[in-house]
Parts: structure tokens; C-alpha cells; sequence
């Protein structure tokens, strides 16, 4: 498969897609969130298969890509969410990692991170985000 950085927005009046600016970097099994209107994507790998650890933002009104504070040790991330104003992403490895980004600060800050990864989604549980990790027979609620 040939690695890319292309990025397309779907417009759902039209059924199309219009291509965007290219991503500054490679995030093939990268994490994303969207926070003030702005896409956050970060770690993953790159096109010779390296861990990446830069941070690139795309803002969508004015087309262009920034790239911010790295997160500490990239490589393949395992979730990605908007969580508490913040940008959390869980990083499998060994030891798994978890990761909280202040965007207004530009600053990453380890937090608690799951034992279990498997499939992650975002949830509301009492109208407080959570994620939710379920792999074989573990189920996780985890709570930033």
C-alpha cells in the first residue's frame, strides 16, 4: 500500500469529496479530535514505518495545517479523544501510555493508562465523556 498524506472534506449536499492541504506528516494508525473546531491528529506511523510523534492541526477556515508539541513517545496510537477541553490519546506499547494535551499551553502531561487496549470508542456515561476499551473478554471504562 502506498503511504499518503492526502485529506479530503465530505460534503454531504453534494455527496462529494473536495481535496484539502496534505498533512505535514504520515499518521497511518495515527489519533484524532476535534476541539474548537479544529482537527488534532498525532502519533502513528510513518511512510518507512517509524513511529511518529508530532502533533499537526488542521483548521478547516483557513485550509492550513500547524504542527505543535510533539507527544511523548509516538508510534502506533490506540485512541484518540476530546475529553475535558483536552486532546487524549492512548498509545499501546510496553507499557501502554496515556496522554493529555492542553491546547492552550501546547504542553503534554502523562496520565493513568489502561492494561487493556482493544477497541476503544467514546462514550457518555451521566453526561461526562468516557472511553471505553473492550478486547477478548476485558471491558474498561476509562476515566481521565
Amino acid at each position: 500500500m502506498e503511504a499518503t498524506r492526502r485529506f479530503y472534506r465530505y460534503d454531504p449536499a453534494t455527496n462529494t469529496l473536495v481535496s484539502r492541504r496534505a498533512a505535514p506528516h504520515f499518521h497511518r494508525r495515527g489519533a484524532a479530535a476535534v476541539l474548537d473546531g479544529k482537527l488534532y491528529v498525532t502519533g502513528g506511523y510513518g511512510a518507512s514505518g517509524e513511529g511518529i510523534s508530532a502533533l499537526d492541526v488542521y483548521d478547516p477556515a483557513t485550509n492550513t495545517w500547524s504542527t505543535l508539541a510533539p507527544v511523548p513517545g509516538g508510534g502506533a496510537a490506540r485512541a484518540g479523544a476530546a475529553l475535558q477541553g483536552q486532546f487524549f490519546v492512548l498509545v499501546g506499547g510496553s507499557p501502554n501510555r496515556a496522554y493529555a494535551y492542553n491546547r492552550f499551553t501546547n504542553q503534554w502531561k502523562a496520565k493513568a493508562a489502561p492494561e487493556i487496549f482493544g477497541s476503544t470508542t467514546l462514550a457518555r456515561l451521566n453526561d461526562s465523556p468516557r472511553l471505553v476499551t473492550a478486547t477478548g473478554s476485558h471491558t474498561l471504562l476509562y476515566t481521565p
